[in-house]
C-alpha cells in the first residue's frame, strides 16, 4: 500500500519515512506536512472504505492553497483506485 502511495505521490523534500508514517523535517515544511495528512487519508481508504476516505480528504482544509490542492489530488487518486477495483 505504501509503495502505491509513493508511486502516485512522490515524497517531497523536507519529508522522511518515520515508523509506519512520515514526518516533516522542518517547522515550515508545509508540503511535507500535507503529505503526512495525505498518507493518513490513503490509509483510511483501506480501513474505512474507499469512498468514505475520499470524502474525508475532500473536507480537509489547509491555510495554504497548494496544500489544499494536494489533499484534493489525494481524494481523486483514492476514487481512481476505487474505480479500478470495481471493474
Amino acid at each position: 500500500m505504501r509503495e502505491a502511495f509513493e508511486k502516485k505521490f512522490p515524497m517531497p523534500s523536507q519529508c522522511i519515512r518515520c515508523g509506519d508514517g512520515y514526518a516533516a523535517t522542518g517547522y515550515n515544511a508545509w508540503e511535507a506536512q500535507a503529505y503526512c495528512s495525505m498518507w493518513k487519508g490513503w490509509q483510511a481508504a483501506y480501513a474505512a472504505g474507499m469512498e468514505r476516505a475520499a470524502v474525508i480528504c475532500d473536507r480537509v482544509a489547509f491555510g495554504n492553497e497548494r496544500s489544499a490542492r494536494s489533499v484534493l489530488d489525494c481524494a481523486d487518486a483514492i476514487r481512481a483506485e476505487m474505480n479500478k477495483e470495481a471493474t
